[in-house]
């Protein structure tokens, strides 16, 4: 019987050991585990706090697109307004009965010039658009390179160079300049023409 007490000391040896082996190799596997959890959440963090900064930068991009959105319409809008007051001005002194371009461009932009007691006008300001507005019994136009409008003239006189004069009527047309144009919209008047290269005739809108 004692013979057989050396081998249950060796049996028993062997399964603490055994144990011991389990053990340690299920310390390792959690250990393991464990780091790559804390692996996984260390990227997820990483990823999120990259991801914070691209947010900003969108929603900073929209905000900028909305801003200069509404700046363009109300750009917009006051163009618009803007325009549609030059219409009714030129709307309101253009008569339908002028279509011409030149003569409209004058009456709208042109410099605007009334008459003195006596009826008289003298344009001397050389290319400038000038309007001259009433009832006129003189007007003598001397600035060259010059576009006059007027209405009702008893006599106009030009003696400057390049002139083009516009008038609803007129009675008698002295030219002694070059290159001048007169165009009366109404009427048969008496032109004298002296100068060079000069043209006095009906306007056929």
């Amino acid at each position: 019987m004692r013979r057989f007490a050396p081998s249950a000391a060796v049996l028993a040896l062997t399964l603490a050991l055994g144990a011991c082996s389990l053990t340690v190799d299920g310390g390792s596997s959690g250990s393991s585990d464990s780091a790559s959890s804390a692996g996984q959440g260390g990227d997820d963090t990483t990823q999120s706090q990259a991801a914070a900064p691209e947010a900003d930068d969108a929603a900073s991009a929209a905000d900028d697109a909305v801003d200069e959105a509404v700046d363009k319409a109300k750009d917009a809008a006051k163009d618009a307004a803007r325009d549609a007051a030059k219409d009714a001005a030129t709307d309101a002194s253009v008569p339908s009965d002028i279509s011409d371009p030149g003569w409209v461009s004058v009456l709208t932009d042109g410099n605007v010039v009334e008459p003195d007691a006596e009826g008289k006008v003298s344009v001397t300001t050389a290319m400038a658009d000038t309007k001259v507005v009433g009832e006129v019994t003189q007007l003598d136009v001397s600035g060259a390179m010059s576009t006059v409008a007027a209405e009702k003239v008893g006599t106009l006189t030009v003696s400057a160079a390049d002139v083009t004069v516009y008038v609803r009527s007129v009675d008698k047309v002295v030219i002694s300049g070059a290159n001048v144009t007169v165009h009366w919209l109404e009427g048969d008047p008496q032109v004298d023409n002296t100068g060079v290269g000069n043209t006095a005739t009906k306007l056929e809108q």
